[in-house]
């Protein structure tokens, strides 16, 4: 079968550009209605604390750290942090400093940071699937598959550094492409520089990396182009990456021991045998999709996977083997690189790339249906059980929840923790849950982020007065640890979609 048959009658035809612009516009409407609320409202969720406030410090000082943390542990991921912040590439950061330019500062214009790769990365999926499938079907049911996956709203509503670096992935997946098309050393160059911006955001952009410096290496050329395109890719990648080293050579210590202990030690046991024995990592990645992704969604995911699997096979597509390719290596690659890690937004790449096989076999069915006499009524049918597969794991409850209590301060984490404040002397230090931490020095400077587990409890004179405990610090039983005084409860703890915090003091030495 050739490619002009693969996949819909569009291909081969201009994209429908009218009808490309109505999906993504109707899917940015419905992402702001339904988490524009929960994005400027909803107190600080997993490591959103710490990568929410270096592109803040990027704006105000030109350095990337966490000021609330002041770590002298070397064994800790964030050592000396409140200096500078090296545990992970900075890019995410600078990107972010971006929005804090421009909006004004709080929870809201960090995710949004996210929420805009978030969008792009959306875009670059439905080019994907023009430039990859020639199918504009394809592109069009991916990008709405995966804005209604979990895989990629926990990602693009968070600070965290995860869906950037999956949108680098995906743009430098269309550049290759391309380039697999036209051959010219410029677009190749283009993927090398996205390749580098990736590392430069997160290291599970080795993931794609790797698939893209293999697609290159062993395209059918000859060896002097492969070596000279091989090059350029990786030269590309270097000098990209490289830019992040005046900012090291400003303490090229403090970088190693951070980066080391979040990076270089966190994966489990060595790369080489979770290469060859995974079973390891492939369960304890399984654990972690259950609960980011749920049970419905990744089986139609999965179910969709397979199915272009079969399509590919049965039907020897070049480009769909292609996509079929890079989408088990990611799984693979992503599994088997990370190992026993904790971090569920890294899924966000390979999520892409399911959503993209799932559209490709959604539309190969529809097509196939089509051409035995019916009309539009496979289209409708996909449409509402893809629909009735996502719905459940949207966060309709979460958002019902916060709209329906729009003027309770226990739904309004900035509100929430300036109502705390307002009860605590300005003169004081506060150490702070890292759930309310970031919202709390906005409001004032002298606060500490407060976990036992990066914070060590000091012996001998405590040097905090006041003590905000919220989810981390109920779990690490931290005020009876520092031998605190309750003061006041606030908010609703029964409410799981509202924020809620006990105010402890700390009593003098001797007292």
């Amino acid at each position: 079968m050739n490619r002009a048959t693969e996949t819909d009658s569009t291909v081969g035809d201009r994209p429908n550009f009218r009808r490309t612009a109505a999906l993504l516009g109707i899917t940015l409407v419905a992402f702001l209605i339904l988490r524009l609320p929960l994005m400027s409202r909803q107190q600080g969720g997993t490591d959103e604390a710490f990568f929410a406030v270096p592109g803040l410090t990027i704006c105000r000082e030109g350095i990337p750290r966490i000021p609330y943390l002041p770590v002298q542990d070397k064994t800790s991921v964030f050592y000396q942090a409140d200096q500078v912040l090296f545990c992970l590439p900075p890019a995410h950061f600078y990107w972010q400093a971006i929005f804090f330019g421009l909006l004004p500062d709080g929870y809201l214009t960090a995710r949004l940071a996210s929420a805009t790769a978030g969008f792009l990365g959306l875009w670059f999926l439905y080019l994907i699937a023009r430039q990859g499938l020639g199918s504009e079907a394809s592109g069009l049911w991916a990008v709405g598959l995966f804005s209604l996956s979990r895989l990629f709203y926990f990602p693009a509503t968070s600070t965290r550094p995860d869906i950037l670096c999956g949108m680098w992935g995906l743009a430098a997946l269309l550049a290759t492409w391309k380039w697999s098309e036209n051959r010219r050393n410029r677009t190749l160059a283009v993927s090398g520089l996205l390749l580098g911006l990736g590392l430069l955001t997160h290291p599970f952009a080795i993931v794609y990396c790797l698939q893209i410096g293999l697609w290159v290496l062993f395209t059918k050329q000859t060896w002097r182009e492969r070596l000279v395109r091989t090059s350029l890719l990786v030269l590309g990648a270097v000098a990209t990456f490289a830019l992040w080293l005046p900012l090291i050579l400003l303490d090229p210590e403090v970088f190693w021991i951070q980066f080391s202990n979040n990076v270089l030690h966190r994966a489990g046991p060595g790369l080489l045998s979770r290469c060859l024995l995974p079973a390891e990592s492939f369960s304890h990645h399984f654990q972690l999709l259950i609960e980011h992704a749920q049970i419905p969604q990744l089986t139609l995911l999965f179910a969709g996977l397979l199915t272009a699997t079969v399509f590919a096979i049965k039907d020897r597509q070049q480009h769909l083997v292609r996509l079929v390719m890079l989408t088990w290596s990611s799984i693979y690659l992503l599994v088997t690189i990370s190992g026993i890690h904790p971090v569920k937004g890294y899924w966000c790449y390979p999520g892409a790339l399911l959503a993209l096989c799932t559209a490709a076999g959604v539309t190969q069915i529809i097509e196939a249906m089509r051409r035995s006499g019916s009309a539009r009524t496979p289209t409708v049918i996909a449409f509402l059980a893809m629909l009735g597969v996502m719905a459940p794991g949207l966060g309709l409850r979460a958002w019902i929840s916060n709209v329906t209590n729009w003027s309770d301060s226990a739904y309004n984490q900035p509100a929430f923790i300036r109502e705390i404040l307002q009860e605590v002397p300005a003169d004081s230090h506060v150490m702070v849950d890292p759930a309310f931490v970031f919202d709390a020095y906005l409001v004032r400077q002298q606060v500490t982020f407060g976990s036992v587990t990066d914070i060590p409890v000091p012996t001998g004179n405590i040097p905090y007065d006041y003590l905000i405990v919220g989810p981390l610090g109920r779990q690490q039983n931290i005020a009876q640890r520092f031998g605190g005084r309750p003061l006041a409860e606030f908010g609703k703890p029964q409410d799981l979609f509202a924020c809620s915090a006990q105010l402890y003091e700390i009593p003098p030495p001797g007292d």
